[in-house]
């Protein structure tokens, strides 16, 4: 479930919002989940920060899907939650108590 972000948070601001429905192919095996996210953003044309405790490699082979669903699916496979400000977004671990498991 996405959270909103606070806006000064010092990125780059691009003028156009990101589009998590924009579909992407993505076939990697045992990669840590930075560079999966790197390929994501790029492909987006915006930012992802990844928190250092989302390291569980992944494994991903999607054809055609959603951005906002390769990242649902991700999330839920190596339990982290990701916040979306419209421009970017930001993956953290879920642990119990934090931002994750208490912002709803």
């Amino acid at each position: 479930m996405p959270y909103p972000l606070p806006r000064d948070r010092g990125r780059p601001r691009s003028s156009a919002q990101t589009d998590l429905g924009k579909r992407v192919t993505i076939n990697v095996t045992q990669v840590a989940p930075g560079e999966v996210f790197e390929l994501i953003a790029r492909e987006l044309g915006c930012t992802i920060t990844v928190d250092p405790a989302v390291e569980k490699p992944l494994t991903v082979q999607v054809v055609d899907m959603p951005v906002i669903d390769v990242i649902t699916v991700i999330c839920r496979s190596i339990e982290c939650e990701y916040r979306f400000d419209g421009e970017g977004v930001e993956m953290m671990k879920t642990w119990a108590g934090s931002w994750a498991s208490t912002a709803r």
